[in-house]
């Protein structure tokens, strides 16, 4: 949760590359220590993929938000 509140505090300051890389960070904390189909490995899905939605990196979001709602 600290990985992700500080990513979202980098992609407020404009650190976009910092933030994405929490972001991953965040995710494969979640899904080493929770799993796949953790609800809060799907926040962290979700996460990433609205900062690449949010860079108009659409391709790159799609498959996140899918796997989020698998």
């Amino acid at each position: 949760t600290s990985l992700s509140n500080l990513a979202e505090l980098y992609r407020s300051q404009g650190r976009l590359a910092d933030a994405e890389r929490l972001c991953r960070d965040a995710l494969a904390a979640r899904h080493k220590t929770l799993g796949a189909a953790h609800p809060a490995t799907a926040t962290s899905l979700n996460t990433l993929g609205w900062l690449y939605w949010q860079q108009g990196k659409h391709a790159a979001a799609e498959p996140l938000y899918r796997e989020a709602l698998a």
